[in-house]
């Protein structure tokens, strides 16, 4: 299983004025990228796998 970085189901641009799309950018492009790569790399390590993330939390209760 790979841990794969959702598409924002919204544009970048549909906070605005409460959070810039250059801000939701960095935050979802960079950090919320940077966990999933973690991610995949731990559980690679790990070697564990599940064909989803339900799956992976119920096999490693």
């Amino acid at each position: 299983m790979n841990l794969e970085l959702p598409v924002l189901p919204f544009a970048k641009e549909a906070l605005e004025p409460h959070m810039s799309a250059n801000t939701l950018t960095i935050h979802h492009g960079k950090h919320h990228n940077a966990y999933v790569v973690k991610g995949n790399e731990l559980l690679a390590e790990a070697n564990i796998s599940a064909d989803s993330l339900e799956e992976l939390v119920k096999k490693n209760d």
